[in-house]
């Protein structure tokens, strides 16, 4: 399954100065450059990924933001993002363009994250956290708190049958974008998924 937390850059298109959410993004916490760079590692350091973003492509009619990661030196997956009007769209293969995150955060946003599986449904909100972070590649201020609340039902769709719910807590940086990546599973157990160990923003 592809990792929900993935980071978006890109190279700010020609005539893309004029849009206002690329603005924000760019100087704010989703920073968008050709060649933007994070890598991030687990704790216990047995996996290491690496995030960098390409030139934007033509996918299924929306100019979009070429992510890729790579996990462990394996091979590379690629991620489609687009400026979707005040939302960052992430390409499905399932769905097509749906909502990944919205901008900016403003603590209270609430939005839903469709999902092709009809007994599961997802959420995610901008936590009234926000704090000073400290992760391996260094200290940062004005951190905001995302949650990402999964429910699952038993039956075979929403509201059939007995529900499990998680969580995972994305932590970003202004002018860096995610630093870190939290679980949690249905007992409240809350594990370090990932932190930023390095990063490079040209």
């Amino acid at each position: 399954m592809r990792p929900a937390w993935l980071l978006l850059g890109a190279m700010l298109l020609a005539g893309c100065g004029s849009n206002p959410l690329l603005q924000m993004a760019a100087s704010n916490y989703l920073p968008l450059a050709a060649g933007n760079t994070w890598t991030y590692s687990s704790p216990n350091g047995l996996t290491t990924t690496v995030v960098t973003v390409g030139n934007p492509q033509l996918q299924q009619g929306h100019t979009a933001f070429a992510v890729s990661f790579v996990v462990n030196g394996g091979a590379p997956t690629t991620q489609y993002l687009y400026d979707n009007a005040g939302a960052v769209d992430t390409l499905d293969p399932t769905l097509g363009w749906i909502i990944w995150r919205r901008l900016p955060y403003v603590t209270g946003s609430v939005w839903n994250v469709p999902v092709s599986a009809l007994n599961v449904s997802q959420t995610m909100t901008v936590s009234d956290t926000v704090k000073a972070m400290r992760v391996p590649a260094g200290n940062f201020g004005a951190c905001y708190k995302l949650v990402a609340e999964t429910d699952t039902y038993s039956g075979v769709s929403i509201g059939a049958g007995a529900l499990t719910t998680t969580y995972a807590y994305t932590w970003a940086a202004p002018n860096v974008g995610d630093i870190q990546h939290d679980s949690v599973d249905a007992s409240g157990n809350e594990t370090i998924v990932d932190q930023l160990v390095s990063y490079h923003l040209p």
